[in-house]
């Protein structure tokens, strides 16, 4: 036994001879004194326990015990309390797993900078709208009533997803985004890593301006790093671009992987000659609140 039981002990000991001696003071006998003074104070064990769980290290003496138990049965069966706990890991891992990436895929919005301003636009038609080249797409002139009319978004950049080869290698599919030439600024990039980003003018009219911006990612792994990579002509698919800038690696706006983005206006290269500046849906639309309008980072509007 504890010196704190003993503590315990003493002072219930003490408790019922006080209550002893007033009954006898009241006029009882002392034999039935005492039984009375018991019966009153309750049962000992069951007040030494309140008395142990009222303690300020009560919990921690709890999780001595449990530690002890688990030790004592992990040296009984070890076998069998690896495998529990290798179960319980992998369990616990996966559900963090699992929650992770849908946080970030279905939940969490895509940017790093101010993410509850971000909204995600998704156009929903109805009728025949002939062949759409992604789901939930927008046509050019979708994105210009949004842009003109949407008063509770600040500012609207469209994508698009496209593949192509880099330069005379066919082996290999990149990844081509088409983007309005607000679209880095939208994904909180001022300033890329290399150069500098596209301009007004360069989305001003379809086919115009064959410029790219690569991702450092694919700076490194196709072109070697190489610094004097700025006004380098490569060839996506059939047409020569000129390299204009590249984006830090990690850039938010990588929303399926390292790749290259052009403008918007030249994506009929990488769509079968597809024009949706004819009004055919094609592209994506996110946008960013005001902050008096904030609400649901992932928006889908009809």
């Amino acid at each position: 036994m504890s010196r704190r039981d003993d503590d315990y002990d003493e002072e219930l000991r003490e408790h019922i001879e006080i209550e002893t001696r007033e009954n006898i003071e009241r006029g009882m006998a002392p034999d039935v004194a005492r039984q009375a003074a018991l019966r009153s104070f309750g049962n000992p064990a069951v007040v030494r326990q309140q008395l142990r769980e009222s303690g300020p290290f009560h919990w921690l003496d709890t999780l001595l015990q449990d530690v002890r138990y688990g030790l004592r049965l992990l040296k009984r069966s070890p076998l069998v309390a690896c495998a529990t706990v290798l179960t319980l890991t992998l369990g616990i891992g996966m559900n963090a797993g699992v929650f992770t990436v849908l946080n970030g895929v279905l939940v969490r919005a895509r940017v790093d900078e101010d993410p509850d301003s971000f909204a995600h636009v998704a156009a929903q038609y109805f009728g025949d709208v002939g062949s759409m080249a992604y789901d939930n797409g927008i046509s050019t002139a979708d994105l210009r009533a949004y842009q003109a009319g949407a008063h509770s978004l600040d500012h609207v950049a469209a994508w698009g997803i496209g593949r192509s080869t880099i330069g005379s290698d066919d082996s290999a599919q990149w990844l081509i985004l088409p983007v309005t030439c607000n679209f880095f600024s939208l994904y909180g990039l001022d300033h890329p890593k290399l150069g500098r980003l596209f301009r007004d003018e360069e989305c001003a009219r379809p086919g115009g301006e064959p410029v790219a911006v690569i991702s450092e990612e694919l700076w490194r792994s196709h072109f070697s790093a190489d610094p004097r990579i700025l006004g380098t002509e490569v060839r996506l698919g059939q047409r020569p671009f000129t390299i204009v800038g590249v984006t830090p690696a990690r850039f938010s706006g990588q929303l399926r992987g390292p790749g290259v983005w052009v403008p918007y206006t030249m994506q009929a290269q990488f769509y079968g000659g597809n024009d949706f500046f004819r009004d055919r849906p094609g592209a994506v639309a996110d946008a960013r609140r005001p902050p008096q309008a904030r609400a649901d980072p992932r928006l889908r509007a009809g």
